[in-house]
């Protein structure tokens, strides 16, 4: 498959013979560091505990080969796979039955998210890495909103549109420097990433995240949820915002602790409180648009003009390079500016800046086409090196008790 489908990702990895999130798990310490990196996620950035899965009912969709699915039976739930992938079921059985867990899987699923019914409600439910791609999100939100019971939680991890700047360079970059050098796969993918992707911890292969990522049709604007909309959306179908990482809600407001938030003032405020924070996504930075609306929204633009560039880059449809070198030192140059953005620190806009140079930089070189040059940049620059941005959100939700549907 070569085009992407909204819903269909799972049949790009078919196609490629590929688990991107497959750890190969083999013993009992292996599994418990894994389990401990959750505990870490769940606690730390999103205050949800383990507990809240002791006798639950789970429902995760999307799990691959099915390790954060043990987590969550570690953790005491019984689980339910909605998986449309079939060549992963015997990896997902076979881990269940190697770590004494059995038991505490459900049933498994080769229904599209879409197309799932469930025949009963569920106390917890996880999709991670594709509910991006199911658009419209209304597809997807009906499900859930069906599968899981009242009070019950929904925890997505998904590619958020501002965020996913620096990620959108890394594949239109990758499509640029392949034309250059005969054709863009892994060995030209090597040249030009290789020594980044070995700065950060990592146990998948670097062969994994360049299908993953720099060749996924699915890697794409088409392809993100705008946060915002999204809390808007499952507002409407009867879900209030629990936490995110990273934050979307302004943590410096105050109010006394027993006035009642509805529903509608917590998505009002979110609305608010994105728009300031989306050059902080961008650059995986800690930012913050203080100014008028006006200049907020300024900022907003910019990075929109850069995805809308980068993705006509990575579609290979005209050259762009040179207005994403403009386009990325403007930004730099608003970053250094502390009229617009509030930074804790010097360090942290230093490197943020650095970072936007940086990208500046690379998109010059691209644009000049000297394969050699842009490979020595993206292979010893530290400050690209350093640049991985924000690309992925996730984000947590309640159902409320009066909510309407679900199944009995």
């Amino acid at each position: 498959m070569t085009k992407a489908e909204s819903g269909r990702m799972h049949a790009y990895y078919e196609a490629k013979g590929l688990s991107p999130t497959f750890g190969n798990l083999r013993t009992p310490e292996e599994l418990d560091r894994h389990v401990a990196m959750r505990e870490r996620i769940f606690i730390d950035k999103l205050n949800v505990v383990p507990q809240l899965f002791a006798g639950a009912r789970a429902l995760e969709f999307g799990p691959d080969t099915g390790e954060n699915a043990l987590v969550f039976a570690r953790w005491g739930a019984t689980v339910d796979l909605v998986e449309p992938n079939r060549q992963v079921w015997p990896q997902i059985e076979a881990y269940f039955r190697h770590f004494g867990l059995a038991d505490r899987l459900g049933t498994l699923d080769d229904s599209s998210i879409q197309q799932f019914r469930p025949s009963q409600t569920y106390d917890v439910a996880v999709a991670e890495g594709f509910i991006q791609t199911v658009q419209p999100s209304s597809t997807w939100i009906g499900t859930v909103a069906h599968a899981i019971a009242p009070g019950g939680m929904l925890i997505l991890f998904y590619y958020e549109r501002a965020s996913f700047l620096v990620e959108l360079f890394h594949r239109a970059a990758h499509r640029r420097f392949g034309h250059l050098v005969g054709g863009a796969g892994l060995d030209s993918a090597r040249r030009l990433y290789e020594a980044k992707w070995n700065t950060i911890p990592h146990v998948r292969r670097f062969e994994s995240w360049v299908m993953d990522v720099l060749d996924n049709p699915y890697s794409s604007i088409r392809y993100t949820l705008d946060a915002s909309q999204l809390v808007a959306e499952l507002a409407d179908a009867g879900f209030r915002f629990y936490q995110s990482w990273p934050r979307y809600r302004d943590e410096l407001r105050m109010g006394w602790h027993k006035a009642m938030e509805t529903t509608g003032a917590v998505v009002a405020e979110i609305r608010r409180q994105l728009p300031r924070l989306a050059v902080a996504h961008a650059t995986g930075r800690s930012l913050f648009a203080y100014g008028p609306d006006r200049e907020v929204a300024d900022l907003g633009a910019r990075i929109d003009r850069l995805l809308t560039g980068l993705e006509a880059a990575a579609d290979e449809k005209g050259e762009p390079w040179p207005e994403i070198a403009d386009g990325f030192a403007a930004l730099g140059r608003a970053v250094g500016d502390p009229a617009l953005l509030y930074a804790p620190d010097d360090a942290t806009r230093t490197e943020a800046r650095a970072s936007l140079d940086a990208l500046a930089a690379l998109s010059r070189l691209l644009a000049g086409g000297e394969a050699a040059a842009i490979a020595a940049f993206a292979s010893t620059d530290a400050a690209f090196l350093r640049t991985w941005g924000q690309p992925a959100h996730y984000a947590v939700f309640r159902r409320l008790p009066d909510a309407p549907g679900g199944t009995t």
